[in-house]
Formats: structure tokens, C-alpha cells, sequence
């Protein structure tokens, strides 16, 4: 949120997510974010992240995803269809692994500054610092 009210919302850099599903249950995931009404994709995502500890590591990981969907407004069936989307499937292998070939990027989360990457969870601070450098550096 600080990133965002600091840097985004004035227009000074901007947010590209883009998936990097390191299993098949974070791929059923990406898939189904991708299913939702774009007006509820990020809240989703919020979601899954927030709850991942649940959902992930129940005995049933996929049905307490397709739970979450039904929460973000999607049916059991179009769950399935989303989930049997190939040309969705790859597409969102495929953009992961363009950023890994890239930028590098090999774990969650990863961020790209001005080109470069920063691995892991970062404080504002951090990266404020490479937000303002790339900054500098555009003027």
C-alpha cells in the first residue's frame, strides 16, 4: 500500500504482475485469477495470498481453491473449464519463464527496477531506494 499511494497512484512508476507459478497448485491458481471479473482479479490474488497457509496445505488444496473462486464470484463449472484452459495454461508458463530467462527470476516474490531484480520480500524503504535510483536516473 505505501508503494502504491508513493509511487503508483502519482504516476511515477507503475505495477505489471505477472505470474510465476513454481507448482502445479500455484499454476491451478494463476489459471483461476486469471478467470475471475478483472474488476476482482487483485482482490482475489489479496485473498489467495492472505489464506495461502490454509488453502495450500489442507487435504485438499484444490477444492479449497475452487471454494475461494466461488468467493470471487465464479461457479464450480466455469472453475473446471478455467482449469482445463490450455492456451491460458501456457500462456502463463510461457510469460514465467520469458521473466526467467529475462530477468532471472527463480522464486516468489520477485520484483523488477529499472531492469534488475530484487528477490524476496523487501521493505518500503528498500525499495524506495531502487524506485527513486531508476528515477534519478530517467531524468
Amino acid at each position: 500500500p505505501q508503494l502504491k499511494q508513493a509511487y503508483i497512484d502519482h504516476g511515477k512508476a507503475r505495477l505489471v504482475y505477472r505470474d510465476f507459478p513454481l507448482d502445479r497448485l500455484a499454476l491451478a491458481a494463476a489459471v483461476i485469477g486469471h478467470c475471475v471479473d478483472p474488476s476482482r482479479y487483485f482482490g482475489f490474488l489479496e485473498m489467495l495470498y492472505r489464506d495461502q497457509a490454509t488453502w495450500a496445505r489442507s487435504a485438499d488444496p484444490l477444492a479449497e481453491l475452487k471454494v475461494r473462486a466461488q468467493l470471487a464470484g465464479l461457479s464450480e463449472s466455469e472453475v473446471d473449464a478455467c482449469l482445463a484452459n490450455k492456451p491460458l495454461i501456457a500462456a502463463i508458463q510461457q510469460r514465467a519463464q520469458g521473466g526467467q530467462q529475462e530477468y532471472g527470476i527463480d522464486s516468489t516474490p520477485s520484483f523488477v527496477v529499472d531492469g534488475k531484480k530484487i528477490a524476496g520480500e523487501q521493505s518500503f524503504e528498500n525499495f524506495a531506494q531502487a524506485i527513486d535510483a531508476a528515477l534519478a536516473k530517467s531524468r
